[in-house]
């Protein structure tokens, strides 16, 4: 929270609690269902139309895709690779 010239009591009465988080069993069973295809079909429409940007953030240097192949995480346009991980998604042009 950015608080500029503010009432400093208001602030410091302010209280705040841990999100509420889904084990990943239910992240998971919550993808597979029927009630998370809305969600990826507009998702995907999304990034095909240039709605949505892309950010990635790399903690190892290299991406292996299942396929085997490598994608260099720090030199990868974000577009090709997330072209790679999920063929079809992205189209030609951005």
């Amino acid at each position: 929270m950015h608080l500029n010239r503010s009432n400093c009591l208001w602030a410091s009465a302010q209280a705040f609690q841990a999100p509420d988080l889904w084990a990943e069993a239910e992240v998971e069973n919550w993808l597979a269902s029927p009630a998370s295809q809305p969600y990826r079909q507009s998702a995907a429409t999304a990034v095909r139309s240039g709605q949505v940007a892309v950010l990635y953030n790399a903690f190892e240097d290299f991406l292996e895709l299942p396929n085997g192949a490598r994608h260099n995480l720090w030199t990868s346009d974000p577009y090709l690779l997330l072209g790679a991980c999920r063929p079809g998604l992205v189209s030609g042009s951005r």
